[in-house]
């Protein structure tokens, strides 16, 4: 049993190296929530929004509104991880991301009760993975550039940001794989950048360069 006795809700603003841009947008910086949880012993467990009204529906100022409500329900209750989240999800519909602040912050604070690590309370059985390193939209000379650097750094999984036109996103691709080969997994991520008739032709044309997953072909909606 956890019983958070207080929350602190902090704002963050981070600049990034260069401009991210994606199918949809650009930007130059990156925002969101941390979730900071104190059990009645002290600990103090973590959690973190991350909004964004295209994709997930919220805004900073609206995740904000939401984890303050949520936290409100939680305070200096003695509930399981289980009923958290029973009481988080019910609080309101959508806004996954402000009700995951919530959830991560508890169930951090659950495991250190446990002492055990987040991972392994969910199940997890190993204590390091691969992950990808991404390439926003760039000119097709910055991204075979980009490409060329990650994978002499060591990286093995790539995810290429696609989304400006069924021409523009298959030339890409096949430009990355006939100068570098298939010895490293490639991904892509349209970002809600395409039709859906657009998505079958893509994906049918993108089939011979061993694509491993298609991102967010189509709007959310």
């Amino acid at each position: 049993m956890v019983k958070v006795v207080k929350f602190n809700i902090y704002k963050y603003r981070l600049p990034l190296q260069s401009e991210f841009r994606i199918s949809f947008s650009a930007t130059s910086y990156t925002e969101g929530l941390i979730v900071e949880a104190f059990d009645e012993n002290g600990r103090k467990g973590y959690g973190e929004s991350s909004p964004s009204s295209k994709i997930v529906g919220t805004t900073t100022d609206s995740a904000l509104g939401i984890i303050r409500n949520i936290a409100g329900d939680i305070l200096a209750r003695d509930l399981s991880p289980w009923e958290a989240y029973k009481q988080i999800s019910s609080s309101v519909i959508h806004n996954g991301d402000a009700k995951a602040a919530i959830e991560g912050a508890i169930l951090d604070l659950y495991c250190q009760e446990i002492n055990q690590p987040v991972y392994k309370c969910l199940g997890g059985y190993r204590d390091s993975f691969i992950t990808d390193i991404t390439i926003g939209i760039k000119s097709l000379d910055e991204t075979l550039m980009d490409v060329q650097k990650y994978l002499e750094e060591g990286f093995t999984q790539l995810k290429i940001k696609v989304g400006e036109g069924p021409e523009k996103d298959v030339s890409k691709i096949k430009a990355i794989r006939e100068r570098f080969g298939y010895d490293f997994v490639l991904r892509v991520d349209a970002n809600q950048g395409w039709t859906f008739k657009q998505a079958l032709k893509i994906a049918k044309e993108l089939e011979k360069y061993e694509i491993e997953l298609i991102e967010q072909p189509l709007k959310y909606w």
